[in-house]
């Protein structure tokens, strides 16, 4: 069974405020959440619906459980309603707050389910007690009981009632696509892929035919498909669109269509070559906990009908077997949503990113590591139009050991507002994230993408790779219009990576995406390295703040390299004080 994520639910929107969005908080749909945010009074209401008729409690927390969490418990009891804002430091029945800042609206129970509304303003000023709403991810807890207290404070609660769930508070909804007659649908999916118990990570390619048109269309918005049941193990996509040429033209991908039915390893040297260098532009990427993306009314991504053939698709999917598990099959993949009813605008996307290698290379046991990517000002200038491109919404990607991503902006010897900032990004909900409004990105700007990490429970070093194990560091900016340039990327001197971990002979494994040091295993030179005696803070200033080795590309295969570039020598961007 197949199902399309329904995490969020969107109704009518009032003047000043964004919508009431919901969100299940448990995966048995027992506890659900709806918000509305007043962006006039600054204000959020809450209206929380249980299947219980005991306590309920519901919190915001910045560790993704009860430290620090600000907390509200709710039950009613012989008629009478109990209802508290509370705080816990740790694990530990929560504490009643000396200032109650959250104001009861209506509360019930009927019929099994206990519901309550209830306001807050974003930004309580209570610094110490209650949790202070920012624009980015948003963890919260919940917990409920199957009775009510017998005192003053919620009883233990089962294992099983209980959990986080992460939503975006304050981002506007995606929207809707418009329900319109021209609109039509296709879905791009996995071919029942037998998912490999020998391997944690598996990239797996299929190879898809586009809609059959008689003239232009576009896409103008797509939502996952996730198989029900391997929710854990889809970690993300890709689908790319395929260029025709006279070597792996329609007849070329008509014939892997067969040879290739069930798919193939994607970075298998024995994979179809045409796959790899034909089919490079990036049309959709989705990562684990989001629900895909509606484009502006203006624009859509185009699908040009061609006098002798359709368009040909190339479908990525990155399974994460955490657990090696046997017997999993999988038919994941994306809808597809598309239309003649032409916008003015063509969609694009530009990934600013540090490349996927082990110059991302983060020491074991550090409390907080950053990595940096950058889009050079050289690589802008070349490809973004004199009139500026549009960003509407941009999606952060790192891996388990992702805490805060941010998207700078620099122009003109200053920095400009950020792009896009999240303080407590979270690996398990990737959702691109609409900008509450459209930036201009012009020629000559730089775009660096921060990714800051944490190994602190880590007693390996982590490399930049294709395991959920290893990390990456990407903002994936959607935009319009469309221009040639796909990726701004920058790493940190392999040089300077050799030379202070006395790296020789750097290869990697294709088969088992690994990095060898001659004949030995990167991670295994790594083990017995020093820590203990290493320079972090030189280390971690040059692989930030030094001399990048910048990247432009219209696709991977096509880079120009030879930039060198670093920050910019400006006064930082600060986000404005609280009004506290």
């Amino acid at each position: 069974m197949l199902y399309v994520p329904r995490f969020v639910v969107f109704v009518a929107c009032l003047q000043h405020v964004l919508c009431w969005q919901s969100a299940f908080l448990d995966p048995n749909d027992r506890i659900e959440l709806s918000w509305d945010v007043d962006d006039v009074a600054a204000e959020i209401t809450f209206n929380v619906s249980a299947k219980t008729n005991g306590w309920v409690g519901v919190g915001f927390t910045p560790s993704g459980g009860m430290k620090d969490a600000d907390i509200i418990v709710m039950w009613i009891a012989d008629g009478e309603v109990h209802f508290s804002d509370r705080h816990a430091t740790r694990q530990q029945v929560p504490i009643v707050d000396e200032v109650q800042n959250y104001e009861l609206l209506d509360a019930s129970e009927i019929g099994g389910t206990t519901f309550f509304s209830f306001r807050r303003s974003i930004d309580t000023c209570d610094i110490t007690q209650d949790y202070f709403i920012e624009d980015g991810t948003s963890q919260i807890i919940y917990a409920f009981g199957e009775t009510d207290p017998a005192g003053n404070d919620p009883s233990q609660h089962l294992n099983t009632n209980r959990g986080v769930r992460s939503v975006l508070l304050l981002d506007a909804p995606l929207g809707d696509i418009p329900v319109d007659e021209t609109v039509k649908t296709i879905e791009f999916r996995s071919p029942s892929v037998p998912v490999p118990s020998t391997a944690d990570t598996t990239y797996w390619c299929s190879m898809h035919r586009g809609p059959v048109i008689d003239k232009p269309h576009q896409y103008i918005g797509n939502k996952a498909i996730v198989q029900k049941g391997n929710e854990n193990i889809v970690h993300h996509y890709a689908l790319y669109e395929c260029e025709l040429n006279e070597e792996h033209n329609a007849e070329y991908f008509e014939q892997l269509l067969v040879d290739y039915a069930g798919g193939f390893s994607c970075y298998d040297p024995n994979s179809p070559i045409g796959a790899l260098t034909s089919c490079q532009s990036l049309r959709v990427v989705w990562a684990t906990g989001g629900i895909g993306d509606v484009y502006p009314a203006e624009a859509g991504y185009p699908i040009h009908k061609s006098t002798d053939s359709p368009l040909y698709y190339k479908l990525e999917m990155h399974y994460d077997n955490a657990a090696f598990e046997d017997g999993i099959v999988d038919s994941s993949g994306v809808l597809m949503y598309y239309t003649d009813n032409l916008r003015p605008h063509d969609v694009g996307i530009l990934v600013a990113a540090m490349p996927v290698l082990y110059a991302q290379l983060i020491p074991p046991g550090v409390e907080e590591f950053v990595s940096v990517g950058h889009a050079a000002p050289e690589c802008t200038a070349k490809y973004i139009p004199e009139e500026g491109i549009n960003v509407f919404s941009i999606l952060h990607h790192s891996h388990l050991a992702g805490r805060r991503m941010r998207t700078r902006l620099f122009r003109n010897g200053a920095e400009e507002p950020w792009l896009l900032n999240d303080n407590h990004y979270d690996f398990n909900y990737q959702q691109t994230r609409l900008l509450s409004e459209e930036r201009k990105l012009y020629p000559g700007d730089q775009i660096t993408v921060e990714c800051y990490l944490s190994t602190s429970n880590r007693k390996k070093a982590t490399l930049g790779g294709l395991s959920t194990y290893d990390e990456m560091c990407e903002s994936f900016i959607l935009y319009y219009p469309a221009m040639s340039l796909g990726f701004g990327e920058s790493h940190p001197s392999l040089e300077y990576i050799h030379e202070i971990f006395g790296f020789e002979n750097v290869t990697m494994n294709i088969d088992t995406m690994e990095y060898w040091v001659g004949d030995q295993l990167m991670e295994d030179v790594l083990l017995d390295f020093d820590w203990g005696n290493f320079d972090l803070e030189s280390y971690q200033n040059r692989i930030r703040y030094g001399e990048h080795f910048g990247i432009c590309a219209a696709n991977v295969l096509e880079a120009e390299e030879g930039i060198i570039v670093s920050y910019p020598d400006v006064e930082e961007y600060q986000e404005p004080p609280r009004q506290c």
